[in-house]
Order: C-alpha cells, then sequence, then structure tokens
C-alpha cells in the first residue's frame, strides 16, 4: 500500500499508521481501484477510466484558462499581438503547474493559514519566479 501511496504522490518521508493504510486499501479495493494480487496490489481497471476521465477534465479546465488568460492579455495588453499572448499564456499555465508541483502544498498552507485582515498580496512572491523563469524560456527578446 505504501508503494500506491507514493505512486500518487505521498510523501515517501510523510508516516502512516496501520490502521489508516489499512483503511485506505479496503476503501481503494472497494470502489475498484486496486485488485490484490500476489501478495500486493495491481491496478484496478476502475483506476484507468478515472485517471483518463481526470485527465480529460484536467485538459479541458486547461485550455479554457489559455483561452481566458490569452483574451485578457489582448485585451489588456492590445500592443501584443495574439500569437504572443498565447505563448505568455502558455508560459503562465506552465509555470503555475511546475509551481504547484513543487510548492503546491506550501501555496495552499499559505493561502489558507493567513489572517483575512491582511489581503494585500493575492499570491505570495515565490511564484512570479516560476512565472518569470517560463515567460523568460518562452518568449523570445
Amino acid at each position: 500500500m505504501r508503494e500506491a501511496l507514493e505512486t500518487a504522490d505521498w510523501p515517501p518521508n510523510a508516516h502512516i499508521s496501520a490502521d489508516l493504510e489499512k483503511e485506505l486499501s479496503e476503501a481503494a479495493i472497494a470502489q475498484g481501484l486496486l485488485l490484490k494480487w500476489q501478495g500486493g496490489y495491481a491496478v484496478g481497471a476502475k483506476a484507468a477510466s478515472i485517471a483518463a476521465e481526470n485527465r480529460r477534465a484536467f485538459e479541458h479546465a486547461r485550455d479554457r484558462f489559455v483561452s481566458s488568460l490569452t483574451l485578457r492579455v489582448k485585451r489588456d495588453f492590445p500592443s501584443i499581438d495574439g500569437e504572443r499572448a498565447e505563448t505568455l499564456a502558455r508560459d503562465i499555465e506552465g509555470s503555475l503547474t511546475e509551481y504547484f508541483r513543487e510548492g503546491g502544498l506550501t501555496l495552499a498552507s499559505i493561502l489558507f493559514s493567513r489572517d483575512d485582515s491582511d489581503r494585500s498580496q493575492a499570491i505570495p512572491t515565490s511564484v512570479l519566479q516560476f512565472v518569470n523563469d517560463a515567460c523568460a524560456r518562452g518568449l523570445p527578446p
């Protein structure tokens, strides 16, 4: 079960109790996500279909985000042509994906643990480095 959790991006050094591991195992088997196989587990057929469905939903949301951001850049910065606006939107999307992959939990923790009275900055400045790096890679001079 530990290997299955790590495959699903569970932190390898995070402690998991035997009771929680048993509960997760039973739930995954009951939902058809995992099958008991040769003393371990195998991916169930339902897991593959759920993963494909989630991928389609993610790609649709990503495409809508890029389209929306492209339109916003073109509206707010008329001097930027359509191709460059889309490149910028894709760079921002890519940088956010990378940021959340590397530090998403940190960002979520910061956003949800902040005092509501201090909303002077909507996003921590640490995300700006990822946006700057992606833009530097993607936009020609």
